[in-house]
């Protein structure tokens, strides 16, 4: 059996929140979507998350959020992971070994009968914070997941796209799909892998298209001219962006067979 997965790029704010609203509904039946992913890590007002945030989009049909470096931003965002109110995950590799997190680092899920596991990992360079291993990381959670389950979905946020690609080969033949998420640009390089895992770098995001990766660009430039830090503000309309790929999995042997971009520009009022 063949399915279809969305994997959307981060939403940042309300504008990436009504964007979703106003097209997902549409993007599903036009690729007949089986299951969504979206990160989730920027959706309340650009940093961290909340239940009615969330609620929002997976009401019109986001399954899985993953998450990233702002995991912890908003106390509300915790409360929903320790709780399990919504299907979101945290990096799996957030601290070491016994180290207590709040939240899972992966999901599973299920779709026409098959079981999908959903894992998210977090890069370590050039981000102030210090995270352990991602590649181990990933090793640890296949452990944990284990063999029955063909179907492995990664969310490799990161800064650097060396460490992403190289991430990909790590896991590729191990993973169906591995998409980068953090750096809202989206990249060029969707393929698949030489042993059968689609891949890209980075989704990008969905939110301002005329902001700067999502903040209102006259603060953002601002800063650039000044050198003098600012509150930056997130647009609430206008013209947004919403970057995705969509990726065919053979459930038998967990291979990806197709993945292609789905990029919209839309008017949000």
């Amino acid at each position: 059996m063949i399915i279809k997965i969305l994997a959307i790029g981060d939403i940042v704010g309300k504008i990436g929140r009504r964007t979703l609203v106003q097209i997902l509904p549409g993007i599903k039946k036009e690729y007949d979507i089986d299951l969504v992913i979206a990160n989730g890590e920027n959706i309340a007002h650009g940093k961290g998350f909340s239940y009615e945030t969330l609620k929002e989009v997976a009401d019109v049909g986001v399954d899985v959020f993953t998450t990233g470096n702002h995991m912890n931003k908003k106390p509300e965002g915790m409360t929903v992971m320790d709780t399990k109110q919504m299907a979101v995950i945290r990096p799996y590799n957030w601290a070491e070994q016994g180290v207590s997190v709040p939240g899972e680092g992966f999901v599973i899920t299920e779709v026409g009968g098959v079981r999908i596991a959903v894992v998210n990992v977090i890069g370590q360079a050039f981000f102030k914070e210090k995270y352990a291993n991602p590649f181990h990381g990933f090793d640890r959670a296949l452990a944990e997941i284990g063999d029955d389950i063909k179907v492995v979905i990664v969310d490799v946020h990161a800064e650097a796209t060396s460490e992403k690609v190289a991430f990909g080969w790590h896991a590729d033949g191990r993973a169906s799909l591995v998409f980068g998420t953090h750096t809202h640009v989206a990249t060029a390089d969707t393929r698949v892998l030489l042993d059968g895992t689609g891949y890209v770098t980075d989704l990008g995001m969905t939110g301002d298209y005329n902001g700067v990766i999502g903040v209102a660009r006259e603060e953002a430039v601002s800063q650039f001219l000044t050198n003098l830090s600012a509150n930056y503000t997130l647009k609430e309309e206008g013209v947004a962006q919403m970057n995705a790929v969509v990726a065919s999995i053979d459930t038998e042997t967990g291979k990806c067979v197709h993945i292609e971009r789905v990029d919209r520009i839309v008017e949000v009022r």
